[in-house]
């Protein structure tokens, strides 16, 4: 049992009572600290929680920033997955030299029942600082649409996109970008679909895209990727539909299950496989991490003499099937692991393959696995732009490919790269961790990095990595990349007056390459309710965003 004390924020607040239990304090929470000054007026408000809360009790009624009058500021507020981190995102950018006071009542509640401590901290802006051109577009909504997982421009030049619930949908798009009318063209029925992409030889023609999806309540095994054909415009011919790969392990309730994916340019279909417990070592979510978990995979999927040519390939690492990617011959390998949950997955004309690694945000009842030597512990480090590279390690814990090393460890009493202050001093990093294909997110604002795409067409934003903050700065941030795959600048997409477009929880995002506009796939709150439960989200919607020529 979790006691009062548990349920209070990472740090002590200003106006809390002299008698409430103690509080637990860290350097991480709350984002901005109390009476920090010179804060971002791009800021967004974020704490964690030392142990899970009901995310249908974090509302913009329990969590609030006020101005310096005492009102409130417009903003949108959600909750993680989880239920271990909040964040308030305001709906404009905020004043310059400007104090703010956030807002915390005992109408939130723990999973386990307790209310939360009522809290009080102030905070001032400082003066806005982007530097360099900024990357203005016209932002319109086109459709409400709730729990879009991942879109894509077709070779149609119509737009696609996947939902939880197992739909295929097709826009038909006039010349100004607007969708001429929307239909549903397949029903996965009962699976949760998160990823999408085109095979490199669809034509308009000849429609062939590859999915992912799981059904949740269905065992441990129950990732797959199909290929679908899908009709053409116009077209009544019903969809072929190919499981290709069964038996990608993710818990029962989907909390993370095989995610993006996205041919290379070998051909290859390389794919994000989410890890099953959230530090890898005890099983929160009833599983436990295996070969294929928390890792980027790869497969010759259009290859004939792939698997022999028998289909589907079935992947089950345990027993009966007790598939093993390591092998020489084995038709899906392992490309690279310790990868948490990357949602998107991009291959970037510099030639690197990006994604982006979404954090533990659970602060207590959760940790690492122990080995001799390597302690258990819990932590919630930062999120990372990713440059996958074959056989490297990205920092999230696998006991069954013997990785129990959190990120960088701690090996010495100094500062160490992606250091985990909860280890002891002394503990290596798994050997094949690098810490310079890993780029901190967190201080630009991302929380929760998710879709991704290069933007590709003519202009200033051209070959920049573009990324979907689901929480935190609710906004795409747009990163320049050099040859050799680091980030030499970032900086968030903004409207026509200057201020940052926000979004209500941003998943994925596309190019038309031949316009040269976004498309954005806006999943929207959901109501405490698991996804894919078919419970529907609110404020969801897909966007179009148009470039501003100036």
């Amino acid at each position: 049992m979790f006691g009062l004390a548990q349920l209070l924020l990472l740090v002590m607040p200003c106006g809390i009572r002299a008698d409430a239990p103690k509080v637990f304090i860290s350097s991480e929470s709350p984002i901005p600290q109390p009476s920090a000054k010179d804060v971002s007026p791009l800021a967004v408000i974020r704490v964690q929680f030392t142990t899970p809360v009901k995310a249908e009790t974090v509302t913009t009624k329990t969590f609030r920033l006020l101005d310096n009058a005492g009102k409130p500021v417009s903003g949108s507020v959600n909750c993680d997955l989880t239920g271990g981190v909040a964040t308030l995102t305001p709906t404009h950018q905020l004043g310059e030299s400007h104090s703010y006071t956030v807002e915390l009542t005992d109408g939130i509640v723990g999973q386990n029942g307790k209310k939360l401590v009522a809290y009080r901290w102030s905070f001032r802006t400082g003066l806005q600082q982007i530097d360099g051109p900024l990357f203005k577009f016209h932002a319109q909504e086109i459709e409400r649409r709730g729990q879009v997982t991942s879109l894509r421009i077709g070779p149609d030049g119509n737009l696609y996109l996947v939902d939880v619930h197992g739909a295929i949908v097709r826009y038909r798009l006039a010349k100004d970008g607007k969708p001429i009318r929307s239909e549903t063209i397949v029903t996965l029925k009962g699976q949760q679909i998160i990823g999408l992409c085109f095979d490199p030889d669809a034509t308009a023609t000849n429609l062939t895209v590859w999915v992912s999806h799981a059904r949740r309540k269905s065992g441990t095994w129950a990732g797959r990727i199909s290929k679908v054909t899908l009709p053409t415009v116009e077209c009544t011919r019903k969809p072929v539909i190919q499981d290709v790969i069964v038996g990608l392990p993710c818990p029962e309730e989907l909390e993370h299950q095989p995610n993006q994916l996205a041919f290379g340019p070998d051909g290859k279909l390389y794919q994000s496989v989410g890890g099953v417990a959230t530090l890898g070592g005890s099983p929160n979510w009833g599983a436990s991490e295996s070969l294929l978990s928390a890792a980027v995979i790869v497969a010759d999927v259009r290859n004939p003499k792939f698997n022999s040519g028998k289909l589907p390939c079935d992947v089950t690492t345990a027993a009966p099937i007790s598939y093993d990617p390591r092998r020489s011959d084995a038709p899906v390998r392992l490309y690279a692991t310790g990868l948490r949950n990357a949602l998107g997955l991009c291959w970037h004309s510099s030639g690197h393959l990006f994604t982006a690694t979404n954090a533990n945000s659970i602060g207590g009842g959760v940790t690492t696995p122990k080995t001799e030597g390597i302690p258990a512990i819990t932590a919630m480090p930062h999120e990372a732009l990713c440059r996958v590279v074959p056989g490297k390690y990205y920092g999230h814990p696998n006991p069954s490919r013997g990785e129990f090393v959190l990120l960088g460890g701690n090996p010495t009493a100094q500062k160490d790269p992606w250091e985990i202050p909860a280890y002891p001093v002394g503990i290596k990093p798994e050997k094949h961790f690098d810490p310079t294909l890993l780029y901190d997110l967190r201080p630009g604002g991302g929380n929760s990095p998710n879709g991704m795409c290069e933007y590709t067409a003519d202009g200033p934003l051209k070959g920049r990595l573009l990324i979907a903050y689901f929480s935190g700065g609710r906004c795409v941030q747009s990163f320049a990349i050099d040859k050799t795959g680091t980030v030499t600048d970032e900086r968030p997409l903004v409207g026509p007056d200057g201020k940052v477009l926000r979004f209500n929880q941003p998943l994925d995002l596309c190019i038309h390459p031949q316009t040269g506009r976004l498309y954005v796939a806006v999943f929207g709150n959901w109501p405490g309710n698991r996804v894919g439960s078919g419970v529907e989200s609110t404020g969801g919607g897909v966007w179009v965003l148009d470039p501003v020529n100036e």
